[in-house]
């Protein structure tokens, strides 16, 4: 007897494999749905997506309007430019934002490449806000002194900082 007519009397035996078509119970497993969900309506004629587009748009447009609007007051009263023109640079990550994530939402499969942009924006803004704290601290008449304590002029050319921003050579250069 060959190794395939073992096998086969095998199943045959143990009643898993038959060719009796008569029995109503099926030892096979059930076939997939490889139907798609049914689309519902969230709003009018609008499924999700399209809710969420058209919301994410309306946002972006919004939050676009205000940020210009207060880019063109700080434009057109430029008293301070070097404060003004960080203030303009934070408040155009707003618009950056919104337009990103309208893209998002609008073509989801390409966000996670949108998402660098969001860093690349943010990055500008922190820089454009972190020179307008400078900015802040050192215009003030005793900015620096209070900054940077009363003797910092007195030492020249050498700048003493605050004891909690101080790096010992140690820390550099470990031995």
């Amino acid at each position: 007897m060959h190794l395939a007519d073992m096998y086969e009397h095998g199943m045959h035996a143990r009643g898993l494999f038959h060719h009796d078509s008569s029995k109503s119970s099926n030892h096979t497993c059930p076939s997939e749905d490889h139907t798609p969900p049914t689309i519902v309506h969230l709003v009018g004629n609008l499924d999700y997506h399209q809710f969420s587009t058209a919301l994410s748009a309306a946002c972006a447009l919004f939050s676009a309007l205000i940020a210009f609007f207060i880019i063109a007051l700080h434009a057109t009263h430029y008293s301070n430019p070097v404060q003004q023109r960080q203030v303009i640079r934070i408040v155009l990550l707003v618009p950056w934002v919104s337009l990103f994530a309208f893209l998002t939402v609008w073509r989801e499969d390409a966000g996670e490449y949108l998402a660098v942009s969001l860093d690349f924006g943010c990055s500008i803004a922190l820089g454009g806000f972190l020179l307008f704290m400078c900015d802040l601290v050192l215009s003030d008449r005793g900015g620096f002194e209070v900054l940077f304590g009363r003797q910092a002029w007195s030492n020249g050319a050498r700048v003493h900082s605050p004891a909690a921003l101080r790096v010992s050579s140690l820390d550099v250069y470990p031995c």
